[in-house]
């Protein structure tokens, strides 16, 4: 049987044991956090060059962008000025002809 002081060393040997395992679990958790918080902050310096380079490319393509509205009314503009130089010549081709047809007494051609 068990004295009281028997007793008192074991509950003192078990504390010593408990407290000596509790200790070298939180140093291990305590590195183990290190580590994570570590990673992390390495994780969030990519994101954040990768998020700069992104707003980098973004200013770029915004400025191609306009570079090709511009480019586009320019040929906008050069594309109406020929579809109104064909027209004019056109009808000007047209009055003529008629006025040859009229003047030659010539029937006039179908449309197509």
């Amino acid at each position: 049987m068990l004295t009281k002081q028997d007793l008192s060393k074991i509950k003192k040997v078990v504390r010593e044991e408990v407290v000596s395992e509790s200790e070298t679990g939180q140093k291990s958790l305590r590195a183990e956090i290190i580590l994570s918080r570590m990673q992390l902050q390495d994780r969030l310096k990519n994101l954040n060059n990768r998020v700069i380079d992104l707003e980098q490319q973004s200013k770029e393509t915004g400025k191609n962008v306009l570079g090709l509205k511009k480019d586009v009314k320019k040929i906008d503009k050069k594309t109406d000025d020929i579809i109104d130089l064909f027209e004019h010549d056109y009808l000007d081709l047209e009055k003529r002809t008629r006025r040859i047809e009229n003047h030659l007494q010539l029937p006039t051609l179908a449309d197509f």
